[in-house]
């Protein structure tokens, strides 16, 4: 494709409702750029108030993209902010009550996104809380059972949050899984992955499956995993992901 207007780290890129993609931040940027599959080129948009690494950027039901705190080098960035693709311009929206990064942002089914768990100034964190678009604010909900950071956040069909992996603050990894259920604002158990692991990619796939390949972990010693896994919500459970439907569940 074309080249970006710039080198990033860790920005985030967010597929908007026309089909562009807005790419945003990273490193010590607070610029964005949309690319555009029709000409395969990138163009610049407007910029962030904030420059910020490592943050969440989560496409809204009115189009918008709400990009969450995330990292710069003075600290956490302690602020929201909203992309409006109508005219290229970032607001300001309420600030998130625990600022972090490396956090994950999920959209529920009922329009409020959901910001769980990160790195803050203390350490690795279970916080959890709730953005309204309605009404731009936050509130905290419940806690995650784990600290975790690195960690994936994926959106099943039944309207729940299957949160796996990441690590706390000494760098262990987090086998056992976690459900938010939005309608009690609590967790609950999703079962363990084998190999525990951070930095994985998980995607939902038609079955209601979710793929989960790759990660890494650094205690006891480095390792980089190329293996792949299956997480099935109808059983609650997991299963190597080269095994039949039929055996997956009998695993």
């Amino acid at each position: 494709t074309g080249s970006m207007a710039a080198k990033r780290g860790l920005p985030t890129m967010t597929v908007l409702n026309d089909g562009k993609v807005l790419v945003a931040g990273g490193g010590s940027l607070n610029t964005a750029e949309l690319y555009d599959p029709v000409t395969n080129t990138f163009t610049p948009t407007g910029s962030m108030a904030f420059a910020r690494r490592s943050f969440t950027a989560t496409l809204l039901p009115n189009g918008k993209v709400l990009a969450a705190s995330g990292f710069m080098g003075a600290g956490e960035v302690p602020s929201a902010e909203l992309y409006n693709p109508a005219t290229g311009t970032w607001t300001h929206a309420a600030p998130p009550l625990v600022p972090r990064h490396y956090a994950t942002g999920t959209l529920l089914p009922d329009g409020r996104v959901l910001l769980a768990g990160g790195f803050t100034a203390e350490g690795v964190i279970t916080q959890c809380e709730l953005y309204d678009p309605d009404d731009d604010t936050w509130t905290a909900t419940g806690k995650l059972s784990f600290p975790r950071n690195g960690h994936s956040a994926t959106l099943l069909p039944n309207g729940k949050v299957l949160v796996m992996g990441g690590s706390d603050g000494d760098r262990n990894a987090q086998a056992v899984a976690e459900l938010y259920d939005r309608a009690t604002g609590t967790w609950s158990s999703a079962g363990s992955m084998v190999p525990a692991r951070e930095n994985l990619t998980a995607t939902l796939l038609p079955t209601g499956n979710v793929f989960v390949a790759g990660g890494h972990t650094l205690r006891p010693g480095a390792t980089y995993y190329a293996d792949t896994s299956l997480y099935v919500p109808a059983a609650n459970r997991w299963a190597p992901a080269g095994l039949r439907a039929s055996q997956r569940l009998d695993a």
